[in-house]
């Protein structure tokens, strides 16, 4: 859905003022915005004015706690014991919103649905969350591994003409790990 840096904020941010590379950076942007969404188990921004349906085991949980973080509001929560029809929850009597966790939770501190079935789908809750805009030090991740993709800097070696460059980074790391300094934002932002 929704890119979390724009073309303009990356170039802006190294300095490019032409455009004719400006198809392969976006393809670069919209890239680097997805990894960071599916490495952080969440999208940031796409549900901050739409709400998201999540489903969850209410046979083992009393608490909710909501991928799409920080919690805007609870639009329904709704238990099923068969999987097909759902029956809304009532705010107040039979769970409250716990923003302080971004979490809803049993009023009876006892799981949503013991005994449903299937379990995994006995408890939808729709809300909306996540931020307005991409925090700061989030935006600066993101352009930093447009950047590690756009320099091709996830390679072992390049060559130019008789002259090789190791990636001591990518050798470090076995070639598997995001750059430390990316990793470090993604794993702060990372949905449990």
């Amino acid at each position: 859905m929704g890119l979390l840096v724009a073309l303009d904020e990356f170039k802006a941010y190294k300095n490019i003022t032409n455009s004719e590379k400006d198809s392969s950076l976006l393809i670069i942007i919209s890239a680097a915005s997805q990894l960071a969404k599916t490495y952080c188990r969440r999208t940031f921004i796409d549900y901050y004015d739409t709400d998201f349906t999540e489903y969850f085991n209410g046979n083992e949980y009393e608490a909710l706690f909501l991928q799409e973080f920080p919690l805007k509001s609870v639009t329904k929560v709704s238990v099923s014991y068969n999987g097909v029809d759902y029956t809304d929850l009532v705010a107040g009597t039979d769970y409250f919103v716990d923003y302080r966790y971004d979490a809803v939770r049993s009023m009876y501190d006892t799981p949503f649905t013991a005994g449903a079935i299937p379990a995994d789908l006995s408890v939808k809750v729709q809300y909306k969350g996540g931020y307005e805009r991409v925090p700061e030090d989030l935006k600066i991740a993101v352009l930093d591994l447009v950047e590690y993709y756009r320099s091709e800097e996830y390679t072992p070696r390049k060559s130019f003409g008789e002259n090789v460059i190791e990636n001591l980074g990518f050798r470090e790391g076995g070639g598997s790990s995001l750059p430390a300094n990316i990793k470090r934002v993604f794993e702060m932002y990372k949905a449990p």
